[in-house]
């Protein structure tokens, strides 16, 4: 299930690539309807690199899976597949977006409509924080930490679990994340960041 897989989907579809993927999982209720009208028809699929069309990917026909483990797939045009995956913010006490790479990280999915969410701190470390810092356009990331803070927290989904950047990573689209958590707000990430990196 990586990046590549994903844009075979996406191109089979008529899309330039697929944004995004994720596994139905708790949004089971949503879909649950259509769901239940279809079969599972294929399990294992994995696509090379290089794969622009399906003889180029493995799977399997003879799924042993539920429909909670339905993949549900953003597909997206030339433009929307030029643009990152996420972006970041920070929000202060009163929800307010602030000016300074201060407070409460936000993470929203560029191609949705509407809030976006908190990013849980499990395997974040401070490469993690340096390059979301860059992602919103400061130099450098003079912190961060997590915790219960502020009441406002518990108005937001947890958007982003697990993500692992490493020194050598250029764009968030180079570190790996989880969409799926198993965090509480006690575990959201306060970040600040800086353009004065002297010190």
């Amino acid at each position: 299930k990586q990046w590549y897989q994903r844009r075979v989907r996406g191109k089979l579809m008529g899309f330039s690539c697929s944004v995004l993927w994720e596994s139905v999982g708790d949004r089971n209720s949503l879909y649950s309807t259509v769901q239940e009208q279809h079969e599972i028809v294929l399990d294992n699929v994995e696509c090379e690199e290089d794969a622009e069309g399906t003889g180029h990917c493995s799977y399997s026909v003879e799924p042993n899976c539920k429909h909670v483990e339905d993949i549900l797939l953003f597909c997206g045009t030339a433009e929307q597949c030029n643009k990152p995956a996420f972006t970041f913010y920070t929000v202060d006490r009163d929800n307010q977006r602030t000016t300074n790479g201060s407070g409460l990280l936000i993470a929203s999915r560029s191609f949705y409509q509407g809030v976006g969410g908190t990013v849980c701190d499990d395997n974040f470390n401070s490469a993690s924080a340096a390059l979301v810092c860059r992602e919103m356009n400061y130099t450098c990331s003079v912190g961060w930490h997590a915790g219960t803070h502020w009441d406002l927290q518990v108005d937001y989904d947890i958007t982003l679990d697990n993500v692992m950047c490493g020194p050598n990573n250029q764009s968030f689209a180079d570190c790996s994340y989880d969409i799926q958590h198993n965090c509480g707000h006690s575990e959201d990430v306060f970040l600040s960041c800086a353009n004065d990196c002297t010190y």
